[in-house]
């Protein structure tokens, strides 16, 4: 340490009385540098220690986690459960030791034959035109069925015999304020071909950043004919994706 003093401080070293001490006693210097620094780590997790003590002192005075109240409720103070009843049904009792009652059997009275009453089930062919789907109409039993239009998820993979085939798609307009200020790209969208071929759903799956010519490929891809899909003889609803390309001359 006196070597680095003088190095670093050359004139100190010949007037500072604890340099001269130090460089008499290098075993005591030694042992009192390591001495202060045990202490200073030493008070130093002291310290920690000390305030983590105290705010947990101050959480257990003021009941608190992590600045809401607590409040302890045991299991008696929490009542009984409400009825399954409802309001107008029994309040239910506490659970006390005592066996139930068995339940009260009616003993069965004979009845003259004349008097009883045969209970007969309908068989399978006097229950087979009843029906308990909804009517429509003025009453007279008709039954009417309205089968919702299905459609697919655009994101949903829909197996088909003959894919949508586009009939002389038409090129978008490239609007001409979108010209001048030079602003050009592709704007994805998907349709949603109908039974017959025509588009019922237009969406924007990715955008060319400007809305103009997003516009003008909606407006495009709204004048679109397909020739239906086809899945078991059938025509089918599917989605059909295609870019629409702006690009200046």
């Amino acid at each position: 340490m006196t070597y680095i003093a003088k190095i670093f401080m050359p004139n100190l070293g010949n007037r500072s009385p604890i340099l001269k001490w130090y460089s008499g006693n290098l075993r005591r210097a030694y042992f009192f540098t390591n001495a202060g620094l045990f202490i200073l780590i030493l008070g130093v997790f002291g310290f920690i220690r000390y305030q983590q003590w105290r705010a947990e002192e101050m959480m257990r005075k003021y009941q608190t986690t992590g600045g809401k109240k607590v409040i302890t409720i045991t299991y008696t103070q929490l009542g009984p459960p409400p009825s399954l009843m409802g309001e107008t049904g029994a309040t239910p009792t506490a659970a006390t030791g005592a066996r139930p009652s068995a339940p009260v059997v009616g003993v069965p009275k004979p009845v003259p034959d004349e008097k009883a009453v045969v209970e007969t089930s309908e068989d399978q062919q006097s229950i087979s035109g009843v029906s308990n789907l909804p009517t429509s109409g003025s009453g007279d039993g008709n039954v009417t069925l309205k089968i919702e239009d299905v459609i697919p998820d655009i994101n949903a993979f829909v197996p088909v015999e003959v894919p949508a085939k586009p009939i002389a798609p038409t090129k978008p307009r490239y609007p001409e304020i979108a010209r001048r200020m030079e602003q050009h790209g592709t704007v994805y969208v998907k349709m949603l071909v109908n039974l017959d071929g025509s588009v019922m759903r237009v969406v924007v799956i990715k955008s060319s950043t400007f809305p103009s010519l997003d516009t003008a490929a909606v407006e495009a891809a709204w004048t679109w004919k397909f020739t239906p899909a086809i899945q078991n003889k059938k025509p089918v609803r599917i989605w059909v994706a295609a870019p629409f390309k702006f690009e200046l001359n």
